[in-house]
């Protein structure tokens, strides 16, 4: 984790170092992890189509639309759209300086839904996963992914297994939870609906363990997303 000047531009020099970082977590995650995860329905106009709803959300994921840019500058190396071994740059602004950490893309799956003259037919789906690179805060994995179902509902889920990175988020560990599952719910209101309260919307799981079902009795579902 290097801390900079928020104004301070994220040049390609300092992607292609990053890019160079190892990873801190296997595909799985940490051993005995926080899981968090998060499903949130997609509010959808009476003069919105479902499908042209999904195709926007699509598009923000696969360019790391995803943080309120306020918040969380975001920079992918290669420059293009979020790809399998891409590097991700993120800074989290905190007024006039900014903590930059990275993490690499692992897998990326885009599938479109399928159509015929009548509506739709089968759901699709698009998300991507990343683990954290050495020097981030946090040692984990997480995804993202929105979903669209043959009925028309469109759903943003977000998944995270994560422990602390380093003795100051262990130490702070209160903090950067609460700190993660504030920039998470940012998150979501962004992509599905600022106008409904979070509460109403969506749904948190925590696991001790992090390998348990969540309340539902199902495994957790997708990965809170720290940057």
């Amino acid at each position: 984790m290097n801390l900079t000047l928020t104004h301070h531009p994220l040049d390609m020099a300092l992607c292609e170092r990053w890019s160079r970082a190892a990873r801190t977590s296997s595909h799985s995650g940490p051993p005995n992890p926080t899981v968090d995860a998060y499903e949130a329905q997609v509010t959808i106009g009476p003069e919105e189509c479902p499908l042209t709803v999904y195709n926007s959300l699509r598009e923000r994921l696969l360019t790391y639309d995803i943080f309120p840019p306020n918040i969380v500058h975001a920079t992918i190396y290669p420059a293009g759209r979020v790809a399998a071994c891409s590097t991700i740059v993120q800074r989290v602004v905190v007024g006039p300086v900014a903590l930059e950490a990275a993490v690499r893309v692992i897998e990326v799956w885009d599938h479109p839904p399928t159509r015929d003259d009548d509506g739709l037919r089968g759901g699709g789906s698009v998300g991507f996963c990343y683990v954290t690179l050495e020097g981030h805060p946090e040692r984990g994995v997480a995804s993202f992914e929105v979903r669209l179902k043959a009925t028309g509902e469109v759903t943003v889920v977000m998944e995270a297994r994560s422990c602390a990175g380093n003795w100051i988020t262990r130490v702070g560990r209160p903090f950067a939870r609460v700190f993660q599952r504030a920039l998470t719910q940012a998150a979501l209101r962004r992509l599905v609906d600022a106008r409904q309260p979070w509460r109403r919307r969506c749904r948190g799981v925590r696991s001790p363990r992090g390998v348990g079902p969540n309340q539902q009795g199902r495994a957790p579902v997708a990965r809170p997303a720290y940057p």
